[in-house]
């Protein structure tokens, strides 16, 4: 520009760069110097020992605000250049101009600065669930020995709680009273008249679950004939996780709906069976005896109740039992399942007990005449 002859322009340009930078310096060196003030404060021994009852991460807290202050501190840069180019005669007046920015649409007017603090309460208020929802976790339940799948639901109704709570709030700072929320409902209305009829009840569904606490994570089920363990709990669906740790997802409405297996609604105490054949004419009381014998002698399987052993039926080829046994959790059932197995056939050798084959007894009361053209007859000559 100079070169050009354009001095004067030139020297302003050069003045309104120089100032641009000086302006990022000093938001760069004022953001370092809060967020050691941030890290100091929530670090310092006293403080630190306190907060840890409440909010066990401080590392989170810390990062949630060095995040708050650097959008804030953004924006003012922003603001302070825009008026050392000459948009607005300070940073004030800037900020306060970028933030009355916006459009109004039925009365209501939507503004930049509204739309900051409806999200910067949306978030706020949803921080606090989760410093709640933190505290019962790491405490609270504990403490008072709860169920991990109980305190997992007691947390979700929570979030879900908060999370009304904050989209209300969000929607008080933009100026959307409830009267206005009538439109809306009203085309949410029609849409699900049109197609969301399953995703609205999923999400009733869901929260039927919640409520009624008949699925819980945790919970070992039974869905469709697969056994799985609940992992995961959302609004439209379940994840369980199978035994071959395949993830399947499942439909809320459909665990309300359907019939399901939980083994462990009430308590991980459960019985298995084990059914055994032995040949006809084995000694039924000493059967009766080695089998009562191997339940006794394995670790895991319950006293009380005791295992016990029912002769069921006269099979085609066996005499059956049934060895039936209980265990304290449901985990331990198919390992206790299969040691007591190989027991069995150990015990089942030394004592002579056999377990016989399938056995069928063919009878042929009259050979067709035609058998004597396939099979040839030998004559013997007598002399």
């Amino acid at each position: 520009m100079q070169i050009a002859g354009y001095t004067a322009l030139a020297n302003h340009t050069f003045h309104i760069t120089l100032k641009s930078v000086l302006i990022a310096l000093l938001a760069w060196i004022t953001l370092d110097f809060l967020k050691g003030c941030i890290k100091s404060f929530f670090t310092n021994i006293y403080i630190e020992k306190y907060l840890k009852k409440i909010i066990p991460d401080i590392a989170l807290i810390i990062n949630q605000c060095n995040t708050f202050i650097s959008i804030i501190v953004i924006f003012l840069v922003f603001a302070g250049i825009l008026s050392a180019w000459g948009f607005y005669d300070n940073t004030i007046l800037g900020a306060k101009s970028i933030l009355s920015l916006g459009f109004t649409v039925q009365d209501i007017k939507i503004t930049v600065g509204n739309v900051f603090w409806a999200v910067f309460l949306f978030y706020f208020v949803l921080c606090i669930s989760w410093c709640v929802r933190t505290t019962l976790e790491k405490n609270f339940y504990p403490s008072r020995n709860i169920e991990e799948g109980v305190g997992i639901s007691i947390n979700r109704l929570i979030y879900y709680s908060f999370y009304l709570l904050a989209i209300a709030v969000a929607m008080g700072v933009l100026g959307i009273s409830f009267q206005n929320l009538a439109v809306i409902i009203g085309a949410l209305g029609v849409g699900i008249g049109f197609g969301l009829q399953n995703i609205v009840n999923n999400f009733a569904s869901g929260l039927i679950l919640l409520f009624e606490r008949s699925i819980k994570v945790g919970d070992i089920v039974v869905v469709n004939g697969t056994w799985g363990t609940v992992k995961h709990m959302g609004l439209r669906a379940t994840i369980v996780q199978t035994f071959a740790n395949a993830e399947m997802i499942v439909p809320n409405s459909d665990l309300v709906s359907g019939t399901v297996n939980n083994w462990t609604m009430t308590n991980r105490r459960t019985r298995f069976t084990i059914k055994v054949g032995v040949a006809y004419g084995t000694d039924t009381e000493l059967v009766k005896k080695v089998l009562l014998k191997i339940a006794d002698e394995h670790s895991i399987v319950l006293r009380d109740p005791a295992p016990s052993v029912v002769f069921t039926e006269f099979g085609d080829s066996s005499l059956n039992f049934e060895l039936r046994c209980w265990v304290r959790d449901i985990a331990n059932m198919w390992k206790t399942q299969d040691e007591l197995m190989y027991e069995i056939d150990k015990k089942f050798k030394e004592n002579n007990i056999s377990i016989p084959f399938p056995q069928r007894d063919l009878y042929i009361k009259e050979m067709p005449s035609s058998i004597n053209q396939l099979v040839p007859v030998k004559e013997t000559k007598k002399e």
